[in-house]
This record gives structure tokens, C-alpha cells and sequence, in this order.
């Protein structure tokens, strides 16, 4: 048996797809359709080879998704060797509720979430109750349990779990303004266990100043995680700073609080800022933050 490679060229990184506009030369928001093509550096380098007459192989990773299997489809027709290219799902999805307003995004994010579901991989839900998204809170309820069976994990404040638990008893108001408010009179623990007796595993109550607390399906005692006491300059995009870091937590393997109180931490940094995604902590910025206000 020999042991030479039957291969010349090994490119090694990563794969994707590009999307070129059909519409050369518009403006973006004029365009009305894309191309999807094959690309990536070394991806591009092992087709020219392997068209030019090399014997190219791949070594890069693609998803359990229909993107790897539009991937693969044309490593095949190009004749390039992908022993090496493996295919691995992803460990966690996030979906939102804002993504269930409207279809197609309603129907492609009820998909994903039911897809990772039966693929092992863990689905979080962030709620994201934005009022002007929607004809009423009702419609909302409806739509986000829909799709709790496949979801493990939900993120919300009070009023977004009452939201979500609506069905139409009692009094829900909604208050447009620059940043849409709503109110809805319910009780929260009875909404907190309606949401998890449809399938989640825990509910994380996001509290603001306090923190959060973590409710586990079946019953027991809530965990307090407390937060951190900060000066606020904008509210904005904190809780989405707080997924994110309880997010970074689970796939590092934590255990609930210390992710919960990282959580926590990314929040109250965020709401001392300016902005959302530009003002998002590094791992720099979070553990200085964190050495200024106790550690996790």
C-alpha cells in the first residue's frame, strides 16, 4: 500500500457562498435578484487547479445545512477530493421572535428551529416583543408558542414573557412612540410556566438592574442572578449583549449562573455606551469590566 497522497494540492480554510447581484451597477437597495456562486480563497485556488489539470483536494468545513450541501454539490462536479472537507452542525441556534412576524421569515425561522431541534443542536429563543411588528399582542402570543417545542432556551423581560403567554384574557395595551413600548396585565409566574410547559428547558427572565433569574421546566426554586449596578447612558441593545454573553457561556460549557452572571456583565457594559453592535464588549473590555465590579 502506498502511502502517497492521490492528491498534488492540498488547500486548506474556508468555503461559502457569494452572492453577486444581477442588477450590475445599482444601487443596492434597487437590486432585484442575486447569484449564488462558490467561494472562499482556498476554495477558488483548489478549483483553479484542479481545472487547469491538478489533482486538488479541500480541507475546510462545511454545515449540516443546505449551504454544505450547495458546496459539496459542486466540489463533485469539479472533480475536487474532499476527504478532508467534513461536515459539523452548529452547537446553538438563536432565533427571535421578530422573525415570526411575517413570512417568509416566519415560515424559514419555525424551519430552522425545528431542523436544529431534530438535529441535536440546543435552540434559543430570544422573545424581542417589538410592538409595531405585529396587529396585536395576541397574534404575537400565538405565534411565538407555536414554536416552543423546538426551542430548548427562552430570553425575556417581564413584559415580553407575558406577551408571549397572551391569549387574550385581561389587558394588553400598546404604546407607539420612538422606541415602542407595551404593557400587558398578567401574571408573570403563570406566564413564565405556560411558555415552559410547551417544551423549553429554562427561562431567563431578564430584570434590568437586578440581574436576571433562571427558571428551570418542572417546577423548583428560581435562581437569582444579580447584575451589576452601572450608569446608564442607553438602554438600547442590552439584552441583546446580555444573549450574547449568556450565548458565549453555554458553548464555553458553564454552568448556568456563571454564564447567567456573564450575561449579566455584557449588559450593564453595553448600557454605558452610545450604540448596539458597534459598542459590543471584547473579551478585553468584559474582563476589565468585570475587575472593576467583582468578578463573576
Amino acid at each position: 500500500m502506498s502511502d502517497k497522497p492521490s492528491y498534488d494540492l492540498l488547500c486548506m480554510g474556508r468555503s461559502c457562498i457569494d452572492l453577486y447581484s444581477n442588477d450590475i451597477g445599482a444601487p443596492f437597495e434597487e437590486i432585484t435578484g442575486f447569484s449564488a456562486f462558490v467561494g472562499g480563497c482556498p476554495t477558488n485556488i483548489s478549483t483553479a487547479a484542479r481545472r487547469l489539470g491538478v489533482k486538488s483536494s479541500l480541507f475546510t468545513g462545511v454545515g449540516e445545512d443546505p449551504v454544505g450541501d450547495f458546496i459539496l454539490h459542486f466540489l463533485d462536479n469539479e472533480g475536487i477530493d474532499r476527504r478532508y472537507t467534513v461536515r459539523k452542525p452548529g452547537k446553538a441556534l438563536l432565533i427571535s421572535g421578530t422573525g415570526l412576524s411575517l413570512d417568509p421569515s416566519r415560515s424559514a425561522t419555525a424551519y430552522a428551529a425545528e431542523v436544529a431541534s431534530e438535529n441535536g443542536v440546543a435552540v434559543f429563543l430570544d422573545v424581542d416583543f417589538r410592538a409595531d411588528q405585529w396587529p396585536d399582542v395576541q397574534t404575537f402570543g400565538a405565534a411565538v408558542r407555536s414554536v416552543l417545542p423546538s426551542v430548548d432556551y427562552v430570553i425575556g423581560t417581564d413584559t415580553e414573557i407575558k406577551a408571549a403567554a397572551y391569549k387574550g384574557s385581561g389587558k394588553a395595551e400598546i404604546e407607539h412612540s420612538q422606541v415602542n413600548e407595551s404593557t400587558v396585565e398578567a401574571d408573570l409566574l403563570e406566564s413564565i410556566h405556560t411558555l415552559l410547559g410547551k417544551g423549553p428547558k429554562r427561562l431567563f427572565q431578564k430584570s434590568g438592574t437586578d440581574g436576571c433569574f433562571i427558571f428551570e421546566q418542572g417546577g423548583g426554586e428560581k435562581i437569582h442572578v444579580p447584575g451589576f449596578p452601572v450608569e446608564v447612558v442607553n438602554t438600547l441593545g442590552a439584552g441583546d449583549g446580555f444573549a450574547g454573553g449568556l450565548m458565549y457561556g453555554f458553548l464555553n460549557g458553564w454552568e448556568w449562573y456563571k454564564a447567567a452572571r456573564f450575561a449579566n456583565a455584557c449588559g450593564a457594559y453595553l448600557v454605558t455606551q452610545h450604540g448596539c453592535a458597534n459598542f459590543m464588549p471584547t473579551q478585553d473590555d468584559i474582563q476589565t469590566f468585570l475587575n472593576n465590579h467583582g468578578g463573576l
